[in-house]
């Protein structure tokens, strides 16, 4: 095959994958950001310094992006990340790009095998331990005099403060309205939109209610607008899921925290200490709208706690070691 210089490249195929789909462009933007974890696992695992040639490529890259994705990802986003890498590779076939020894079915084989029989399973994640502390990296700033400015650092720290104590899933935190919260003045609220459809209550805790009802008092609009909005491009309009995130990695670069934190780690953060301070696990299920405890068990009680089963066998115990 002759080799294919500077058109074989990973980001020209995604060019030109994504001007052949037949897709809105929101779809395409969606293919195009699953995408950029690919490239980064190009640089990252494979050490490659960009351009990727697809000359390359041979039949274990999907496995190996399996087992970096699952790893460097919640299982629902790896698994959507793979989907995209999975159409692009299916893309890269249908025009002839790789090399005479590589085949698509092949390659497809290696992921099966990777993954075993379920793919969706959880891969245990570093949780930072210092993750709790987002927050304090907005609340240690000076307040700005400028108004957009001081209400986007006021909104992130009522944001993160939020995120942690209530342990929502960042949708939910964005379907939420100044009225859901009652600016603020309210320790428990319902959340309706949720990931599995069911109504749940969650609580704020003080710190969080002050938050809110500062940045909400210093807002002008309606009480029926969202909780969360942008003040700079899109002024007033509610916040993308990837704001969330840019709020959550800045504050985690600033206090120098694991580099994988995001918003849902403190989501993890608050479920861990929970689970740290004895809550029972269907309590703690209840409390971030797992579907079934043992997916909660799953995350954050993977092994037996061997103390507290020390401790309930010689609670229980009855008789003597001869028994």
């Amino acid at each position: 095959m002759a080799r294919r210089e500077s058109a074989n490249t990973v980001a020209v195929a995604i060019d030109r994958m994504l001007g052949d789909f037949e897709l809105r462009e929101s779809s395409k933007a969606t293919y195009r950001f699953a995408l950029v974890a690919f490239s980064r696992f190009l640089a990252e695992a494979l050490e490659h310094s960009a351009p990727f040639a697809i000359e390359e490529f041979d039949v274990d890259i999907l496995a190996d992006y399996s087992r970096w994705a699952r790893k460097a990802f919640a299982p629902r986003t790896a698994q959507n990340y793979m989907v995209a890498a999975i159409a692009l590779m299916r893309w890269l076939d249908a025009h002839d790009r790789f090399e005479s020894d590589v085949f698509l079915s092949r390659m497809e084989r290696r992921v099966t095998s990777v993954k075993g029989r379920r793919w969706n399973y959880y891969v245990p994640r570093d949780i930072d331990p210092q993750a709790a502390t987002v927050p304090s990296f907005y609340l240690e700033q000076e307040l700005p005099v400028v108004r957009p400015a001081r209400l986007a650092l006021l909104r992130n720290r009522a944001l993160t403060l939020f995120l942690y104590d209530t342990a929502c899933r960042v949708s939910e935190a964005l379907a939420l309205t100044r009225s859901d919260v009652k600016d603020g003045t309210v320790e428990v609220i319902h959340l309706r939109n949720t990931k599995g459809g069911k109504r749940r209550a969650v609580l704020i805790g003080k710190l969080a209610q002050v938050a809110i009802q500062t940045y909400t008092g210093e807002r002008l609009d309606q009480v029926t607008a969202p909780l969360w909005v942008s003040h700079s491009r899109g002024n007033g309009k509610c916040l993308s899921r990837q704001h969330v995130w840019n709020i959550v990695k800045e504050a985690a670069r600033g206090l120098d925290l694991l580099e994988t934190t995001s918003p849902h780690s403190l989501r993890h953060a608050r479920a861990q200490a929970f689970r740290n301070a004895g809550m029972p696990l269907e309590w703690i299920a209840a409390y971030l709208g797992h579907a079934s405890v043992d997916t909660t068990k799953n995350v954050y009680a993977p092994e037996v706690d061997v103390g507290r089963l020390t401790d309930m066998v010689h609670t229980y115990s009855v008789g003597g070691e001869d028994d």
